[in-house]
């Protein structure tokens, strides 16, 4: 599906050159991927969902799925599936509205239930966005 944001492939939107879009909730952030990497700094991860640092050196502490690697100085590197837990951990915060006890209990027993639930979420909200354009190009 091709719209405002670009090319839509199994649930992600990729416009060209290459761009991550991050939807969660009502916020939404658009960030250039052409020069992929592989690790991320705790800053670019904050920035990524305009959050503190410190909510994501608590989340290490309170979420054993969120264990970014480190370097001898302490630096943390955070990968993919680290950005992945995050989203997890916001999704199930600000959408289904968990407590962190909650959302430990969720990512502890049903992780693939709630990146399903996280990927339908997008998905909708993609859609939604997408009619709105379409409302809004027809002059409704």
């Amino acid at each position: 599906m091709i719209g405002d944001w670009g090319l839509v492939i199994g649930g992600s939107e990729l416009l060209f050159p290459v761009f991550l879009k991050v939807e969660i909730g009502s916020f939404l952030k658009v960030y250039d991927m052409a020069q992929e990497k592989l690790y991320y700094s705790i800053r670019e991860v904050a920035d990524m969902f305009d959050i503190n640092q410190s909510n994501l050196r608590f989340w290490e502490k309170e979420f054993k799925q969120l264990k970014p690697k480190r370097n001898d100085k302490g630096t943390r590197f955070y990968t993919k599936k680290d950005i992945q837990v995050v989203k997890q951990i916001l999704f199930l915060i600000n959408n289904q509205k968990l407590t962190l006890e909650g959302v430990k209990m969720r990512l502890n027993d049903k992780k693939d239930v709630v990146e399903k639930q996280q990927e339908l979420a997008e998905r909708l909200t993609n859609i939604r966005n997408e009619l709105k354009g379409l409302i809004k190009q027809l002059g409704g």
